[in-house]
């Protein structure tokens, strides 16, 4: 093989193989003439919007909400629902003697799953609820996830 056949081999494999593979964008544009397009598509919708205002929520009036969810949201729940809470605590002490405490773990679990996710519900709800009493309630809700997260562990304490 002559060095200019070589030559001319390597012009072709450079001028039909990678190279245009990696200067057109083949996919959007179906011709390999084209160069490629590296800008970002718009996606619609939210890159797009201007958010809404949202209205503030006080440093107070959020602990205030917060305590209101993790103090007196349960002890409100207890004496409005007193037939569902008695039934609840009685089937849980069932179930815990029925297993000799072996469903334990698994009540500590779930109680602390159901807390994260009234705390994670809660966040979401505050950063993307506008209006001020929207904002108050996922703030009690965070403070109601926070006493279920609280009381699992002073069960898996005990």
């Amino acid at each position: 093989m002559s060095g200019s056949s070589v030559q001319e081999v390597n012009n072709l494999q450079f001028n039909q193989g990678l190279y245009p593979a990696m200067t057109t964008n083949n996919f959007n544009q179906g011709s390999a003439s084209k160069p490629v397009d590296f800008s970002f598509p718009s996606f619609g919708g939210f890159a797009n919007t201007v958010p809404l205002q949202q209205e503030k929520v006080g440093f107070w009036e959020g602990t205030k909400a917060f305590l209101r969810g993790a103090l007196l949201k349960p002890i409100k729940s207890l004496w409005q629902n007193k037939l569902k809470s008695v039934l609840m605590i009685g089937a849980v002490a069932a179930l815990m003697i029925g297993t000799a405490g072996a469903a334990g773990p698994l009540l500590i679990t779930l109680g602390l799953g159901f807390g994260a996710f009234q705390i994670g519900k809660g966040g979401y709800n505050f950063f993307t609820k506008n209006s001020k009493a929207e904002r108050l309630a996922a703030l009690e809700d965070m403070g109601e996830g926070t006493f279920t997260v609280g009381a699992a562990l002073i069960g898996a304490r005990s």
